[in-house]
Protein backbone atom coordinates (compact mmCIF):
# COMPACT_ATOMS: atom_id res chain seq x y z
CA UNK A 1 0.00 0.00 0.00
CA UNK A 2 1.41 3.18 -0.95
CA UNK A 3 0.52 6.56 0.82
CA UNK A 4 1.16 10.02 -0.26
CA UNK A 5 0.47 14.00 -0.26
CA UNK A 6 1.60 15.28 -3.42
CA UNK A 7 0.05 18.59 -2.36
CA UNK A 8 -2.09 20.72 -0.68
CA UNK A 9 -4.47 23.42 -1.25
CA UNK A 10 -5.82 26.06 1.06
CA UNK A 11 -9.62 26.26 1.81
CA UNK A 12 -12.02 28.28 4.06
CA UNK A 13 -14.25 27.64 6.53
CA UNK A 14 -17.43 28.79 5.73
CA UNK A 15 -18.69 28.98 9.22
CA UNK A 16 -15.82 31.33 10.70
CA UNK A 17 -14.12 31.97 7.56
CA UNK A 18 -11.02 31.23 8.42
CA UNK A 19 -8.56 29.77 6.04
CA UNK A 20 -6.98 26.34 6.55
CA UNK A 21 -4.72 23.79 4.70
CA UNK A 22 -6.09 20.92 2.87
CA UNK A 23 -3.77 17.92 2.91
CA UNK A 24 -4.83 15.36 -0.12
CA UNK A 25 -4.15 12.05 0.63
CA UNK A 26 -3.42 9.31 -2.24
CA UNK A 27 -3.53 6.01 -1.17
CA UNK A 28 -2.08 3.42 -4.41
CA UNK A 29 -1.80 6.52 -6.36
CA UNK A 30 -5.22 7.78 -6.45
CA UNK A 31 -6.87 10.85 -4.05
CA UNK A 32 -8.43 9.22 -1.39
CA UNK A 33 -9.20 11.80 1.09
CA UNK A 34 -8.71 15.86 2.04
CA UNK A 35 -7.95 16.29 6.08
CA UNK A 36 -6.80 19.52 7.66
CA UNK A 37 -3.88 19.22 9.98
CA UNK A 38 -5.71 19.26 13.25
CA UNK A 39 -7.46 16.27 11.64
CA UNK A 40 -4.23 13.74 11.01
CA UNK A 41 -3.25 15.31 14.54
CA UNK A 42 -6.25 14.32 16.35
CA UNK A 43 -5.65 10.67 14.59
CA UNK A 44 -2.13 10.75 15.63
CA UNK A 45 -3.07 11.15 19.31
CA UNK A 46 -5.69 7.99 19.32
CA UNK A 47 -3.30 5.87 17.39
CA UNK A 48 -0.41 6.34 20.33
CA UNK A 49 -3.42 5.90 23.18
CA UNK A 50 -4.17 1.85 20.85
CA UNK A 51 -0.51 1.41 20.49
CA UNK A 52 2.11 1.72 23.13
CA UNK A 53 4.91 3.37 21.55
CA UNK A 54 7.28 0.52 22.52
CA UNK A 55 5.80 -2.03 20.81
CA UNK A 56 6.04 0.27 17.26
CA UNK A 57 7.70 2.98 16.22
CA UNK A 58 6.42 5.07 14.03
CA UNK A 59 7.51 8.93 12.79
CA UNK A 60 7.29 12.01 14.96
CA UNK A 61 3.70 13.86 14.22
CA UNK A 62 5.07 17.15 12.82
CA UNK A 63 4.22 19.82 15.05
CA UNK A 64 1.61 22.14 15.97
CA UNK A 65 2.25 26.21 14.52
CA UNK A 66 0.29 28.66 13.91
CA UNK A 67 2.09 30.94 11.11
CA UNK A 68 3.96 28.90 8.22
CA UNK A 69 5.87 30.29 5.39
CA UNK A 70 5.49 28.97 2.10
CA UNK A 71 8.93 26.52 2.81
CA UNK A 72 7.36 25.76 5.91
CA UNK A 73 4.23 24.46 4.24
CA UNK A 74 5.91 22.29 2.14
CA UNK A 75 8.08 21.01 4.84
CA UNK A 76 5.08 19.74 6.60
CA UNK A 77 3.31 18.21 3.95
CA UNK A 78 6.14 16.25 3.24
CA UNK A 79 6.22 15.24 7.37
CA UNK A 80 2.99 14.53 6.87
CA UNK A 81 3.65 12.09 4.18
CA UNK A 82 6.61 10.48 5.88
CA UNK A 83 4.47 10.15 9.11
CA UNK A 84 1.67 8.40 7.05
CA UNK A 85 4.37 6.00 5.56
CA UNK A 86 5.68 4.94 8.71
CA UNK A 87 2.33 3.79 9.24
CA UNK A 88 1.70 1.74 6.92
CA UNK A 89 4.32 -0.59 7.62
CA UNK A 90 2.17 -2.03 10.86
CA UNK A 91 -0.38 -4.14 9.74
CA UNK A 92 -1.91 -4.52 13.39
CA UNK A 93 -2.41 -0.23 13.04
CA UNK A 94 -3.34 -0.96 8.88
CA UNK A 95 -6.31 -3.45 9.86
CA UNK A 96 -7.40 -2.00 13.22
CA UNK A 97 -11.16 -0.94 13.69
CA UNK A 98 -10.01 3.14 14.63
CA UNK A 99 -7.65 2.69 10.98
CA UNK A 100 -10.47 1.60 8.71
CA UNK A 101 -13.06 3.41 10.05
CA UNK A 102 -11.15 7.29 10.10
CA UNK A 103 -9.66 6.75 6.24
CA UNK A 104 -13.43 5.04 5.48
CA UNK A 105 -15.17 8.46 7.29
CA UNK A 106 -12.60 10.45 5.96
CA UNK A 107 -13.69 9.77 2.16
CA UNK A 108 -17.40 10.03 3.00
CA UNK A 109 -16.80 13.52 3.98
CA UNK A 110 -14.10 14.49 1.05
CA UNK A 111 -16.67 13.33 -2.12
CA UNK A 112 -20.27 13.72 -0.32
CA UNK A 113 -20.27 16.08 -3.63
CA UNK A 114 -20.72 13.20 -5.80
CA UNK A 115 -24.13 12.24 -4.16
CA UNK A 116 -25.44 15.58 -3.99
CA UNK A 117 -28.41 15.76 -6.64
CA UNK A 118 -29.66 12.78 -5.68
CA UNK A 119 -33.24 12.45 -3.96
CA UNK A 120 -32.61 10.85 -0.67
CA UNK A 121 -29.09 9.73 -0.58
CA UNK A 122 -30.01 7.19 2.88
CA UNK A 123 -31.84 4.72 0.42
CA UNK A 124 -29.84 1.84 -1.77
CA UNK A 125 -28.77 1.86 -5.28
CA UNK A 126 -28.23 -0.81 -7.46
CA UNK A 127 -24.45 -1.67 -8.54
CA UNK A 128 -23.02 -3.88 -10.64
CA UNK A 129 -19.93 -5.83 -10.44
CA UNK A 130 -18.85 -7.42 -13.25
CA UNK A 131 -17.25 -10.93 -13.97
CA UNK A 132 -14.20 -11.26 -16.45
CA UNK A 133 -16.64 -13.13 -18.81
CA UNK A 134 -18.52 -10.26 -18.70
CA UNK A 135 -21.67 -11.32 -16.34
CA UNK A 136 -22.39 -8.20 -14.64
CA UNK A 137 -24.08 -9.06 -10.81
CA UNK A 138 -26.00 -6.35 -9.63
CA UNK A 139 -26.24 -5.69 -5.85
CA UNK A 140 -28.54 -3.39 -3.38
CA UNK A 141 -25.88 -1.02 -1.61
CA UNK A 142 -25.48 2.78 0.11
CA UNK A 143 -23.58 5.10 -1.77
CA UNK A 144 -21.40 4.62 1.22
CA UNK A 145 -21.14 1.21 1.76
CA UNK A 146 -17.09 -0.03 2.18
CA UNK A 147 -15.23 -2.78 0.10
CA UNK A 148 -15.93 -5.40 2.40
CA UNK A 149 -19.30 -5.22 2.89
CA UNK A 150 -20.32 -5.57 -0.94
CA UNK A 151 -17.83 -8.70 -0.69
CA UNK A 152 -19.92 -9.82 1.44
CA UNK A 153 -23.25 -9.00 -0.47
CA UNK A 154 -22.16 -10.82 -3.40
CA UNK A 155 -20.98 -13.87 -1.77
CA UNK A 156 -24.65 -13.87 -0.38
CA UNK A 157 -26.11 -13.45 -4.13
CA UNK A 158 -23.65 -16.01 -5.60
CA UNK A 159 -23.84 -18.40 -2.84
CA UNK A 160 -20.32 -18.17 -1.83
CA UNK A 161 -19.21 -19.64 1.22
CA UNK A 162 -17.74 -17.52 3.82
CA UNK A 163 -14.84 -19.84 3.89
CA UNK A 164 -13.50 -18.72 -0.13
CA UNK A 165 -14.72 -15.41 0.37
CA UNK A 166 -11.08 -14.31 1.47
CA UNK A 167 -9.18 -15.25 -1.45
CA UNK A 168 -11.07 -12.70 -3.77
CA UNK A 169 -10.89 -8.93 -4.07
CA UNK A 170 -12.73 -5.75 -5.58
CA UNK A 171 -10.66 -4.44 -8.67
CA UNK A 172 -11.04 -1.10 -10.25
CA UNK A 173 -10.00 -1.77 -13.77
CA UNK A 174 -10.84 0.47 -17.22
CA UNK A 175 -12.62 -1.27 -20.02
CA UNK A 176 -12.18 0.09 -23.92
CA UNK A 177 -14.86 -1.75 -24.85
CA UNK A 178 -18.13 -0.19 -23.28
CA UNK A 179 -20.46 -3.68 -23.80
CA UNK A 180 -17.81 -5.97 -23.29
CA UNK A 181 -14.92 -6.89 -21.39
CA UNK A 182 -11.99 -5.81 -23.96
CA UNK A 183 -9.09 -7.93 -24.41
CA UNK A 184 -6.99 -5.29 -22.99
CA UNK A 185 -8.64 -4.38 -19.78
CA UNK A 186 -6.76 -1.76 -17.73
CA UNK A 187 -6.68 -2.57 -13.44
CA UNK A 188 -6.34 0.20 -11.85
CA UNK A 189 -6.08 -0.67 -8.77
CA UNK A 190 -7.35 -3.50 -5.92
CA UNK A 191 -10.17 -1.89 -4.00
CA UNK A 192 -9.40 -1.46 -0.20
CA UNK A 193 -11.29 -2.17 3.19
CA UNK A 194 -11.49 1.29 4.00
CA UNK A 195 -12.94 3.06 0.77
CA UNK A 196 -16.32 2.77 -0.31
CA UNK A 197 -16.22 1.35 -4.09
CA UNK A 198 -19.38 3.64 -5.18
CA UNK A 199 -17.79 6.84 -4.60
CA UNK A 200 -14.17 5.64 -5.88
CA UNK A 201 -15.85 4.63 -9.37
CA UNK A 202 -17.29 7.83 -9.30
CA UNK A 203 -14.85 9.57 -8.64
CA UNK A 204 -12.84 8.54 -11.64
CA UNK A 205 -15.68 8.68 -13.65
CA UNK A 206 -16.35 12.14 -13.19
CA UNK A 207 -12.06 12.81 -12.99
CA UNK A 208 -11.99 11.26 -16.44
CA UNK A 209 -15.06 12.26 -18.04
CA UNK A 210 -15.00 8.49 -19.11
CA UNK A 211 -17.86 5.66 -18.45
CA UNK A 212 -15.73 3.00 -18.81
CA UNK A 213 -14.44 1.84 -15.69
CA UNK A 214 -16.06 -0.82 -13.84
CA UNK A 215 -15.58 -2.90 -10.46
CA UNK A 216 -14.67 -6.50 -11.03
CA UNK A 217 -14.10 -9.85 -8.92
CA UNK A 218 -11.16 -11.67 -9.11
CA UNK A 219 -8.98 -13.72 -7.16
CA UNK A 220 -6.65 -11.86 -4.70
CA UNK A 221 -3.94 -14.30 -3.89
CA UNK A 222 -0.87 -14.92 -5.72
CA UNK A 223 0.57 -18.93 -4.52
CA UNK A 224 -1.54 -21.30 -7.20
CA UNK A 225 -1.27 -23.49 -4.45
CA UNK A 226 -4.12 -22.20 -3.36
CA UNK A 227 -6.41 -23.03 -6.47
CA UNK A 228 -6.38 -26.57 -5.41
CA UNK A 229 -8.50 -25.77 -2.38
CA UNK A 230 -11.10 -23.49 -4.05
CA UNK A 231 -11.71 -26.33 -7.03
CA UNK A 232 -12.77 -28.33 -4.06
CA UNK A 233 -16.04 -26.26 -3.78
CA UNK A 234 -18.63 -25.36 -7.00
CA UNK A 235 -18.87 -21.70 -6.76
CA UNK A 236 -15.57 -20.97 -6.08
CA UNK A 237 -14.29 -23.48 -8.53
CA UNK A 238 -16.71 -21.58 -11.15
CA UNK A 239 -15.20 -18.14 -10.47
CA UNK A 240 -11.34 -19.39 -10.87
CA UNK A 241 -12.69 -21.11 -14.01
CA UNK A 242 -13.94 -17.32 -15.34
CA UNK A 243 -10.67 -15.96 -14.78
CA UNK A 244 -8.24 -18.76 -15.76
CA UNK A 245 -10.24 -18.96 -19.06
CA UNK A 246 -10.24 -14.98 -19.61
CA UNK A 247 -6.67 -15.22 -18.75
CA UNK A 248 -5.65 -18.41 -21.60
CA UNK A 249 -7.39 -15.86 -24.02
CA UNK A 250 -6.86 -12.73 -23.78
CA UNK A 251 -3.19 -12.68 -21.49
CA UNK A 252 -0.74 -12.57 -24.60
CA UNK A 253 2.21 -13.87 -22.58
CA UNK A 254 0.55 -17.07 -21.74
CA UNK A 255 -1.97 -17.81 -24.92
CA UNK A 256 1.53 -17.61 -27.52
CA UNK A 257 3.09 -20.32 -25.09
CA UNK A 258 -0.07 -23.32 -25.26
CA UNK A 259 1.02 -25.77 -27.78
CA UNK A 260 -2.02 -26.20 -30.07
CA UNK A 261 -2.81 -30.18 -28.53
CA UNK A 262 -3.50 -28.01 -25.15
CA UNK A 263 -5.54 -26.06 -26.84
CA UNK A 264 -7.35 -28.78 -28.60
CA UNK A 265 -7.64 -30.14 -24.57
CA UNK A 266 -8.65 -26.92 -23.10
CA UNK A 267 -11.46 -26.21 -25.48
CA UNK A 268 -12.99 -29.84 -25.22
CA UNK A 269 -12.91 -29.49 -21.54
CA UNK A 270 -14.68 -25.85 -21.32
CA UNK A 271 -17.31 -27.81 -23.54
CA UNK A 272 -18.04 -30.43 -21.51
CA UNK A 273 -17.86 -27.77 -18.49
CA UNK A 274 -15.27 -30.20 -16.95
CA UNK A 275 -13.85 -26.72 -15.19
CA UNK A 276 -11.46 -28.35 -12.72
CA UNK A 277 -10.07 -30.96 -15.17
CA UNK A 278 -9.83 -27.24 -17.68
CA UNK A 279 -7.69 -25.61 -14.51
CA UNK A 280 -5.78 -28.33 -13.51
CA UNK A 281 -4.36 -28.46 -17.16
CA UNK A 282 -3.93 -24.88 -17.52
CA UNK A 283 -1.40 -25.22 -14.51
CA UNK A 284 1.08 -26.42 -16.47
CA UNK A 285 1.44 -23.57 -18.80
CA UNK A 286 4.24 -20.72 -18.93
CA UNK A 287 2.81 -17.85 -17.23
CA UNK A 288 -0.13 -19.63 -15.55
CA UNK A 289 -1.45 -17.20 -12.61
CA UNK A 290 0.75 -14.03 -13.85
CA UNK A 291 -0.60 -10.79 -14.12
CA UNK A 292 0.77 -8.47 -17.15
CA UNK A 293 1.35 -5.08 -17.27
CA UNK A 294 1.47 -3.53 -20.03
CA UNK A 295 3.31 -0.34 -21.36
CA UNK A 296 6.33 -0.65 -19.50
CA UNK A 297 9.98 0.57 -20.09
CA UNK A 298 13.62 0.04 -18.45
CA UNK A 299 16.84 0.60 -19.45
CA UNK A 300 19.29 -2.53 -20.85
CA UNK A 301 21.48 -3.70 -20.34
CA UNK A 302 21.46 -4.19 -16.53
CA UNK A 303 25.43 -2.05 -16.22
CA UNK A 304 26.90 1.01 -14.26
CA UNK A 305 27.69 2.14 -17.68
CA UNK A 306 25.18 4.36 -18.55
CA UNK A 307 26.38 5.28 -22.11
CA UNK A 308 25.87 1.44 -23.02
CA UNK A 309 22.22 1.49 -21.76
CA UNK A 310 18.92 1.78 -24.14
CA UNK A 311 15.52 2.22 -23.21
CA UNK A 312 13.09 -0.44 -23.94
CA UNK A 313 9.54 -0.97 -24.48
CA UNK A 314 8.54 -3.84 -22.03
CA UNK A 315 5.58 -5.87 -20.68
CA UNK A 316 5.93 -7.33 -17.06
CA UNK A 317 4.61 -10.65 -16.19
CA UNK A 318 4.02 -11.22 -12.16
CA UNK A 319 3.21 -13.75 -10.34
CA UNK A 320 5.04 -17.20 -8.63
CA UNK A 321 7.05 -15.19 -6.74
CA UNK A 322 8.84 -12.93 -9.47
CA UNK A 323 8.98 -10.60 -11.87
CA UNK A 324 9.91 -11.09 -15.82
CA UNK A 325 10.30 -8.40 -17.91
CA UNK A 326 9.84 -9.24 -21.59
CA UNK A 327 11.51 -7.03 -23.85
CA UNK A 328 10.43 -7.70 -27.15
CA UNK A 329 12.69 -6.13 -29.45
CA UNK A 330 15.43 -7.86 -28.76
CA UNK A 331 13.94 -11.41 -27.48
CA UNK A 332 14.57 -11.10 -23.90
CA UNK A 333 13.21 -11.74 -20.74
CA UNK A 334 14.65 -11.12 -17.85
CA UNK A 335 13.86 -12.76 -14.44
CA UNK A 336 13.73 -11.48 -10.90
CA UNK A 337 13.32 -13.64 -8.13
CA UNK A 338 10.99 -11.75 -5.55
CA UNK A 339 13.13 -13.44 -2.34
CA UNK A 340 15.81 -11.45 -4.15
CA UNK A 341 14.12 -8.12 -3.82
CA UNK A 342 15.87 -6.11 -0.74
CA UNK A 343 13.64 -3.06 -0.95
CA UNK A 344 11.42 -1.21 -3.44
CA UNK A 345 10.26 2.23 -3.62
CA UNK A 346 7.58 4.35 -5.88
CA UNK A 347 8.45 7.64 -6.87
CA UNK A 348 6.66 10.26 -8.15
CA UNK A 349 7.83 11.43 -11.53
CA UNK A 350 7.47 15.10 -10.89
CA UNK A 351 9.63 14.78 -7.61
CA UNK A 352 12.00 12.64 -9.58
CA UNK A 353 13.21 15.01 -11.93
CA UNK A 354 13.67 17.61 -9.69
CA UNK A 355 16.29 15.37 -7.84
CA UNK A 356 18.56 14.99 -11.11
CA UNK A 357 16.90 12.18 -12.52
CA UNK A 358 18.99 9.21 -13.85
CA UNK A 359 17.13 9.16 -17.15
CA UNK A 360 14.76 11.48 -19.18
CA UNK A 361 10.98 10.41 -18.71
CA UNK A 362 10.11 12.07 -22.02
CA UNK A 363 11.56 9.16 -23.53
CA UNK A 364 8.75 7.03 -22.06
CA UNK A 365 6.35 8.82 -23.33
CA UNK A 366 7.67 8.82 -26.88
CA UNK A 367 7.97 5.14 -27.05
CA UNK A 368 4.59 5.12 -25.60
CA UNK A 369 3.24 7.36 -27.97
CA UNK A 370 5.33 5.80 -31.16
CA UNK A 371 4.33 1.75 -30.67
CA UNK A 372 0.88 2.04 -29.04
CA UNK A 373 -2.06 1.22 -31.56
CA UNK A 374 -5.01 2.05 -29.50
CA UNK A 375 -4.93 4.85 -26.32
CA UNK A 376 -4.95 2.63 -23.72
CA UNK A 377 -1.37 3.71 -22.65
CA UNK A 378 -2.43 7.39 -22.41
CA UNK A 379 -4.79 6.56 -20.11
CA UNK A 380 -4.95 8.51 -16.88
CA UNK A 381 -4.70 5.61 -14.22
CA UNK A 382 -3.53 7.15 -11.32
CA UNK A 383 -3.72 11.12 -9.83
CA UNK A 384 0.37 10.86 -10.05
CA UNK A 385 2.60 9.60 -12.34
CA UNK A 386 5.38 7.12 -11.01
CA UNK A 387 8.09 4.99 -11.28
CA UNK A 388 9.01 1.51 -9.35
CA UNK A 389 12.67 1.12 -8.31
CA UNK A 390 13.62 -2.16 -6.45
CA UNK A 391 16.89 -2.90 -5.17
CA UNK A 392 17.97 -6.58 -6.63
CA UNK A 393 20.62 -8.86 -5.50
CA UNK A 394 22.53 -9.33 -8.83
CA UNK A 395 25.17 -11.74 -7.39
CA UNK A 396 26.00 -12.62 -3.45
CA UNK A 397 28.26 -9.34 -3.56
CA UNK A 398 26.48 -7.07 -5.50
CA UNK A 399 23.23 -4.88 -5.32
CA UNK A 400 21.78 -2.92 -7.87
CA UNK A 401 18.68 -0.53 -8.28
CA UNK A 402 16.70 -1.20 -11.12
CA UNK A 403 14.07 1.01 -12.52
CA UNK A 404 10.93 0.41 -14.08
CA UNK A 405 9.07 2.90 -16.16
CA UNK A 406 5.54 2.01 -15.45
CA UNK A 407 2.10 3.68 -15.72
CA UNK A 408 1.22 1.29 -13.15
CA UNK A 409 3.78 1.43 -10.69
CA UNK A 410 1.41 1.26 -7.38
CA UNK A 411 -0.03 -1.16 -8.61
CA UNK A 412 3.19 -3.87 -9.75
CA UNK A 413 3.60 -2.27 -5.69
CA UNK A 414 0.86 -3.61 -4.14
CA UNK A 415 0.86 -6.88 -5.84
CA UNK A 416 4.99 -6.79 -4.77
CA UNK A 417 3.79 -6.24 -1.26
CA UNK A 418 0.93 -9.37 -1.50
CA UNK A 419 3.36 -11.84 -2.86
CA UNK A 420 5.64 -11.01 0.06
CA UNK A 421 3.32 -11.14 2.41
CA UNK A 422 1.94 -14.92 1.04
CA UNK A 423 6.06 -15.43 0.92
CA UNK A 424 6.04 -14.80 4.95
CA UNK A 425 2.69 -16.11 5.90
CA UNK A 426 4.40 -19.33 4.42
CA UNK A 427 7.44 -19.36 6.37
CA UNK A 428 5.74 -18.87 9.44
CA UNK A 429 3.35 -22.20 8.62
CA UNK A 430 0.13 -20.13 8.47
CA UNK A 431 -2.33 -21.23 6.01
CA UNK A 432 -3.36 -18.98 3.48
CA UNK A 433 -4.65 -16.63 3.37
CA UNK A 434 -4.32 -15.12 6.64
CA UNK A 435 -7.24 -13.73 8.83
CA UNK A 436 -6.03 -11.08 9.67
CA UNK A 437 -4.89 -10.24 5.67
CA UNK A 438 -8.22 -8.50 4.95
CA UNK A 439 -10.31 -6.31 7.51
CA UNK A 440 -13.60 -7.58 9.17
CA UNK A 441 -15.38 -4.42 9.52
CA UNK A 442 -18.27 -4.33 6.84
CA UNK A 443 -20.09 -1.16 7.10
CA UNK A 444 -23.29 0.66 5.93
CA UNK A 445 -23.81 4.27 5.92
CA UNK A 446 -26.78 3.84 8.17
CA UNK A 447 -24.65 2.57 10.76
CA UNK A 448 -22.73 5.38 12.53
CA UNK A 449 -20.04 7.21 10.62
CA UNK A 450 -18.22 7.88 14.06
CA UNK A 451 -14.73 6.91 15.15
CA UNK A 452 -15.51 3.99 16.83
CA UNK A 453 -12.46 2.89 18.83
CA UNK A 454 -11.83 -1.30 19.89
CA UNK A 455 -8.93 -2.74 21.55
CA UNK A 456 -6.47 -4.61 18.77
CA UNK A 457 -4.25 -7.09 19.25
CA UNK A 458 -0.70 -6.32 18.32
CA UNK A 459 1.00 -8.17 15.53
CA UNK A 460 3.97 -8.91 13.55
CA UNK A 461 5.34 -5.99 11.52
CA UNK A 462 5.62 -7.55 8.32
CA UNK A 463 8.78 -4.84 7.43
CA UNK A 464 11.62 -3.45 9.27
CA UNK A 465 13.06 -0.02 9.03
CA UNK A 466 16.17 1.49 10.13
CA UNK A 467 14.91 4.87 11.48
CA UNK A 468 17.23 6.18 8.59
CA UNK A 469 15.29 4.53 6.26
CA UNK A 470 11.99 5.96 7.20
CA UNK A 471 12.68 9.20 4.88
CA UNK A 472 11.76 7.53 1.81
CA UNK A 473 9.41 4.76 0.91
CA UNK A 474 11.56 1.72 0.90
CA UNK A 475 10.41 -1.89 2.01
CA UNK A 476 12.89 -3.83 3.58
CA UNK A 477 11.71 -7.94 2.94
CA UNK A 478 14.54 -10.47 3.26
CA UNK A 479 18.22 -10.85 4.74
CA UNK A 480 20.36 -12.97 2.30
CA UNK A 481 22.39 -15.12 4.97
CA UNK A 482 21.43 -18.03 3.71
CA UNK A 483 22.57 -19.61 0.11
CA UNK A 484 19.26 -21.09 -1.19
CA UNK A 485 17.81 -17.42 -1.41
CA UNK A 486 20.34 -16.68 -4.16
Amino acid sequence: MHFSIPHSTNSKDSASGVTFALYHIHINGTHHSSLRYSQLRTFNEELHRLFSPSTIYILSFPPKKLFLSTTEKEKRRLQLERYLQSIIQHKSIVTSTYFQRFFLHSQRKTFQYLLEGKENQDEKLEFSIFLLNNHQLKIQIYPTDNTQRLLDLLAIKIQLSTDFLSYFGLFLIKNDDKSTLATDILIIRQLVDFEAPYLSLEYMKRKTNDSSYCVILRKSYWDITCDNLLLSDQKARNLLFIQVQHELEHNNCLSKNIPDDIKRQLLTLKESNSFKEYVLLAKHLKYYGYSVIKYCSMLFPLTNDQQSQKLYQCELAIGNSELVCIISDINRELTFKVTRIRCWRVTSTSRQQEQQPMYSTNSLSSIITTNTVNDTAQTTINDEDMDLSFEYLISKESLKWITINTLQATLISAFLQNMVDEILTKRGGQTLPTDDSKSSISLTSKQSSQQIVSSTKFGNVLVNRAVSDLSKPNNMIFDYDDDANL
